[in-house]
């Protein structure tokens, strides 16, 4: 394993200090580290094969371990001669930020301090008492992608013999022009920021003191998104996707516990 280290360390190195001759260095280096890798792979092909008929649980359990960790081991070997030995462009969803949690997903933000997160996003909709209604962990999606099944999933859950859809409001990055059509079939009035250069006609709608008075109140999102932070969304300690997924089901549980409480207490 020193060796291996060693050759790590002096590939990294190479790129993190760049100089001379840089790529030709860094593909030696790079072709160095990746010989010792695959010497490894060999040997824990050998040691799966000598093993995989014992019948004892704890071994096999360990086999089944050490498989999954060589798949990983063949995967980073071929991405990173494809990166660094062929100069190929890794598509996005062939990536794995996690070898932990492989759902996890890259992020990028645009914050000034936060430009990217490793996560999930999860989608929230609350109503105009602050309690939320409905929410869903999204995969490997846009958010314009999936404003018209956010609409239609709280129209479903909330029927309108018991509820009136008067408005929903979205940020700007869920615009889309069907996700607009869509949604003026189902809500009296929509709020959906459109992005970029505008017509007359929509500025004269975003512009209208109705459209405004939504907008403004559609901050209260980031209170929400606070809140469900203090009540244990800030970071999630549970394993694997179906537990993220549970942990969020339960922080959004305990939120609207908490607002109905602080309501009740201040009637």
């Amino acid at each position: 394993m020193e060796k291996l280290r060693k050759a790590y360390r002096t590939s990294s190195e190479i790129h993190r200090k760049k100089g001379h001759d840089y790529i030709n260095r860094l593909q030696i280096a790079t072709s160095d580290y990746l010989k010792i890798c695959r010497e490894i792979s060999a040997k824990v092909l050998i040691t799966i094969q000598d093993y995989k008929e014992h019948n004892e649980l704890k071994i096999n359990v360990l086999l089944i371990e050490l498989k999954r960790y060589h798949d990983l081991l063949v995967l980073f070997v071929s991405q990173v001669e494809r990166r660094i030995i062929f100069g190929e462009q890794i598509p996005h969803e062939e990536k794995l930020f996690s070898i932990f949690e492989p759902h996890t997903e890259w992020l990028s933000k645009g914050k000034l301090h936060r430009p990217v997160e490793l996560g999930r996003n999860v989608c929230v909709v609350s109503d105009q008492h602050q309690f939320i209604l409905f929410h869903e962990v999204l995969q490997k999606t846009v958010d314009k992608h999936t404003t018209i099944g956010i609409g239609k999933k709280v129209v479903e859950l909330y029927k309108k013999e018991h509820y009136k859809h008067k408005s929903i409001s979205f940020d700007r990055n869920y615009y889309s022009y069907a996700a607009k059509i869509k949604l003026t079939a189902l809500f009296e009035f929509v709020v959906l920021p459109k992005p970029g250069k505008k017509t007359e006609q929509v500025n004269q709608l975003e512009n209208s003191t109705r459209f405004v008075q939504l907008r403004n109140a559609h901050s209260a999102v980031e209170s929400n998104i606070n809140h469900l932070e203090q009540t244990g969304l800030d970071k999630c300690p549970d394993k694997k996707e179906k537990g993220f997924k549970r942990y969020v089901a339960l922080g959004v549980l305990a939120y609207n516990l908490q607002r109905l409480g602080k309501l009740l207490r201040a009637a």
